[in-house]
């Protein structure tokens, strides 16, 4: 696509901090810039949603969030990604798919064993993110009709998805749900919704529901070195290695799909 946008390096520190659930994805984009301008020093953190408070304090020069900043923050939005989740089962499950009224049915605790929705006879083990973890927000608004997760279940203490799908791939009979990157390199069953299996293609095809625009936040314009930075992370070199984590490039969303998915779960 053209020619490759040139790189500008910048001396100092950047701080960036956020979705745990970009991170990976921020972690290469960050190494390859590293390998560029190796003068700047930067840090790349996942703490999650409160990096929105964090930026607009500024402790961290870019907050990346999988939800929208309220406008009230009065930050700016590099929308770079939109990222895809899956809902997963342990192995033993033997189905393919649900309907988003079945897992509407199997988080609110009113669905509790797998023969209800066409599985073994086997009780559903219900695993959670914490209460505050940002993908609970976005199963929330795009697959749960805006219903909250009442089931019982073991919750998580750490918003960590690699350990989650490690547990459902342990737990007879679990059920959760994590970024597709991970469910792809855990030992789970990644359950279609409605027919339709997590991929760019449904992504992009409007038939998958559950993804989320991913933001990188800034005060004002944001530091020389947080400028710099995001031209890197937007640039046509860097696109592939979006797609590798389970994000698309948010340019080649069609703008009807996109504003489907915004504002979304606002902090």
């Amino acid at each position: 696509s053209g020619t490759p946008t040139p790189v500008v390096c910048t001396t100092g520190s950047l701080n960036i901090d956020g979705s745990p659930y970009l991170e990976p994805a921020l972690q290469q984009i960050t190494h390859d810039y590293g390998n560029l301008c190796s003068g700047l020093n930067l840090l790349l953190r996942g703490d999650g949603t409160r990096a929105l408070n964090f930026v607009q304090k500024g402790r961290v020069d870019i907050a990346a969030s999988d939800v929208t900043a309220m406008t009230t923050r009065n930050l700016t939005d590099h929308p770079l990604a939109a990222l895809l989740y899956a809902v997963i089962a342990s192995p033993d499950v033997s189905i393919s798919g649900l309907t988003s009224v079945e897992i509407q049915g199997i988080f609110t605790g009113h669905i509790t064993n797998w023969s209800q929705v066409g599985g073994p006879n086997e009780a559903i083990s219900v695993l959670l993110p914490p209460p505050t973890a940002a993908i609970n927000a976005i199963l929330r608004t795009f697959v749960m009709n805006g219903m909250a997760e009442k089931a019982r279940g073991l919750v998580m203490k750490r918003d960590r998805p690699d350990i989650l799908a490690q547990y459902v791939s342990q737990t007879p009979g679990a059920i959760s749900y994590v970024p597709l990157a991970v469910a792809n390199t855990a030992s789970v069953q990644t359950l279609s919704i409605d027919g339709v299996a997590p991929s760019t293609q449904a992504l992009l095809a409007g038939t998958y529901q559950f993804w989320s625009v991913e933001h990188l936040y800034t005060e004002g314009n944001g530091t020389s070195q947080a400028q710099a930075f995001l031209q890197f992370a937007e640039s046509s070199q860097e696109m592939s290695v979006l797609s590798q984590f389970g994000a698309v490039p948010i340019g080649m969303v069609n703008a009807g799909i996109l504003s489907s998915h915004l504002p979304g779960p606002q902090f």
